[in-house]
């Protein structure tokens, strides 16, 4: 999460974004591949509706990992439900499902809060310190092959299952498909095509 972060406040900085407007960004966008792909977006004049709705249907993936998630949380009232949605992200997900499932008798909500806040801290501070250090980073270091690797990490962090698998591929070949498409809208098409298979599989799976 800190490396993650750093790099966008780098890229951030590299992109000619303002600091208090990237910070903002991360506090509004708790997601580190949502907010990498905006600050890519900006950087290659890509237009403002385009990029919201690419945002969004980066971190659209969390529709699936909510509904997996979500049962732990049904006795909760709706304004805990709203803040821990709030900090619903890959690494947090990953961490209390996990433990949940192990250790059935774990206060989801403490153990929930007890990864989602420090994560949140660090991926604030992370990005902090990326802004302030990519001031002085030369132009001839090139960090813009950090990035792909990025989206990588976050990828292989994601695949827990035949469904996530699944999903990885069908987004990833209409990715390609949509190569050449108007505005960049390729990466929207594979999110919501890769979603709705999600969606789809995870219902079936609920079904038998």
């Amino acid at each position: 999460m800190f490396t993650i972060g750093l790099v966008a406040g780098i890229a951030a900085t590299d992109a000619g974004i303002p600091p208090l407007q990237t910070i903002g960004m991360g506090v509004l966008f708790f997601s580190p591949g949502s907010t990498v792909t905006t600050i890519e977006l900006l950087e290659s004049g890509t237009p403002a509706v385009v990029i919201v709705i690419t945002a969004l249907s980066v971190v659209i993936h969390l529709t699936i990992v909510s509904l997996s998630i979500a049962p732990y949380f049904e006795r909760l009232s709706l304004g805990w439900k709203w803040l821990l949605a709030y900090l619903l992200n890959t690494p947090n997900y990953a961490l209390s499902t996990r433990r949940y499932e192990v250790e059935p008798t774990t206060d989801v909500r403490a153990y929930y809060l007890g990864t989602g806040l420090p994560l949140w801290l660090v991926w604030q501070t992370s990005l902090g310190v990326g802004v302030l250090f990519g001031v002085g980073v030369p132009p001839q270091w090139e960090f813009d092959f950090v990035i792909p690797l990025v989206f990588i990490a976050l990828l292989g962090s994601m695949l827990k299952d035949r469904i996530t698998a699944t999903v990885a591929c069908v987004a990833g070949v209409t990715s390609v498909a949509g190569i050449g498409l108007p505005l960049n809208s390729g990466l929207i098409v594979a999110a919501l095509v890769g979603t709705t298979a999600g969606v789809l599989l995870q219902r079936g799976r609920w079904a038998t």
